[in-house]
């Protein structure tokens, strides 16, 4: 029979698209970790395309003034925002942090993106309520 009342620990799995967007969840996912429970986070991609205001700056520029050299290529960025997922949820007490390598632009629910999920699902003893 599963715990029940407030004594009753939790293991909750936070999914988002980007690394970035886990910061919409992140007091309440410290505050469960803050009272006992446990969590996971996990972004689907490395947001490497979409949310790169730099590279969209300069490509809002007529072509002769565009200083493409000056971009982070998508590797390093990508590298960059899952280091700062990693500490934000650090911040909030959440240690367990994954970032899966599915390209953001185009986006596709595909089979592998699927079972890469449902490993991480398995894997995670999640309290279902």
């Amino acid at each position: 029979m599963p715990q029940t009342g407030p004594d009753r620990k939790l293991r909750l799995l936070a999914v988002v698209a980007h690394p970035h967007d886990i910061t919409h969840m992140c007091g309440t996912l410290g505050h469960h970790v803050e009272r006992g429970d446990s969590a996971t986070a996990v972004s689907v991609t490395g947001g490497e395309k979409i949310h790169r205001a730099r590279l969209h700056d300069e490509l809002r520029k007529p072509p002769a003034e565009r200083n493409l050299e000056a971009v982070q290529p998508a590797e390093s960025y990508g590298e960059q925002k899952a280091h700062e997922m990693a500490e934000v949820c650090k911040i909030f007490g959440v240690e367990d942090v994954r970032v899966l390598p599915f390209a953001d632009i185009p986006f596709q629910v595909t089979e592998e993106v699927t079972e890469a999920l449902a490993e991480i699902i398995y894997e995670v003893p999640l309290t279902w309520f």
